[in-house]
């Protein structure tokens, strides 16, 4: 489960993943060196771009989940900015995360 943070405005100074499989390491090396970044640099930029690009997407889940749910829009999106789970929240994002006395 990720870290929940309790100020969005302030991300962890470190941020680990999994590396990427060979053709996409390949594939940062060449887009890092032709840009002259590292590829922690180019890394960084690439998926703030990605991010960037599905806002609305996001948002827009966030809309309809909060909607379904009977929640504010913006108290659901906040809580989630910040770390929270949708379970924070009563939604349940499998069936095992159901708890018996949700389903009466």
């Amino acid at each position: 489960m990720p870290k929940k943070i309790s100020d969005a405005s302030a991300p962890p100074a470190r941020f680990y993943m999994k590396p990427p499989s060979i053709v996409y390491w390949g594939l940062l090396n060449v887009d890092a060196t032709l840009n002259g970044r590292t590829q922690s640099e180019q890394a960084r930029g690439l998926l703030q771009a990605k991010l960037a690009t599905k806002e609305t997407q996001l948002r827009d889940r966030v809309e309809d989940l909060a909607r379904i749910h009977e929640i504010d829009p913006q108290e659901l999106w906040d809580g989630l900015f910040t770390g929270k789970t949708l379970e924070d929240f009563g939604i349940a994002t499998t069936l095992g995360s159901i708890k018996e006395d949700d389903t009466k």
